[in-house]
């Protein structure tokens, strides 16, 4: 018989065990509400190489449709349309391997469902000195609405302790490629 957690007890580990590498990439990511076009293009491209790679994890997994709004939740098209207006091409995503089954699927879209609120965080710092930037990325839907939901999802499901160790080595790989890519300058000449 598989042991399963309390309410809330999943996304206290998630979030306990995760702090470090969630600090690492707030860290890496830190924003200047003076950025220019080319500042702000580089830190979407950045952003392209996994999040592109992650929701398409996401949504070819089959129990993402079981997150409420679940195809609605997906940045990518934005993130593009985002690119597009900056005049740059999507990068190049990242090849992923991340792990099968609802741990995994767990793991990621908890990083990528916060990556949604931080965003909104950063396009309001953005939006004050630089309207003319687009951010249909870092705006997209209703952050605290869909923050919330994802969380009864969390709490609504029975989480073996195998799942929830798969998450949080998921949520971990995924804070971490995060990190490194925000600290890493971006090749000269990219589309």
């Amino acid at each position: 018989m598989k042991a399963t957690h309390a309410r809330h007890d999943v996304r206290r580990r998630l979030r306990a065990q995760t702090r470090a590498e969630h600090d690492a990439v707030d860290a890496a990511f830190a924003v200047s509400p003076h950025w220019d076009d080319t500042a702000y293009r580089t830190f979407l491209r950045k952003h392209a190489r996994i999040v592109l790679p992650a929701e398409a994890y996401l949504a070819r997994h089959p129990d993402f449709a079981d997150i409420p709004n679940a195809s609605a939740r997906l940045r990518a098209e934005g993130l593009a349309a985002d690119l597009a207006d900056l005049r740059s091409g999507v990068p190049q995503p990242m090849r992923l391997q991340l792990p099968e089954g609802r741990g995994g699927l767990l793991g990621v879209a908890y990083v990528m469902e916060g990556s949604r609120l931080g965003g909104r965080l950063i396009a309001r710092q953005l939006a004050a000195a630089s309207p003319h930037l687009p951010f249909r990325f870092l705006d997209h839907g209703d952050a605290l609405a869909d923050w919330a939901s994802f969380l009864a999802w969390i709490d609504a499901g029975e989480w073996s302790d195998e799942e929830v160790d798969t998450a949080i080595d998921a949520a971990r790989d995924i804070f971490s490629i995060y990190a490194h890519l925000g600290g890493a300058e971006e090749k000269a000449g990219a589309a």
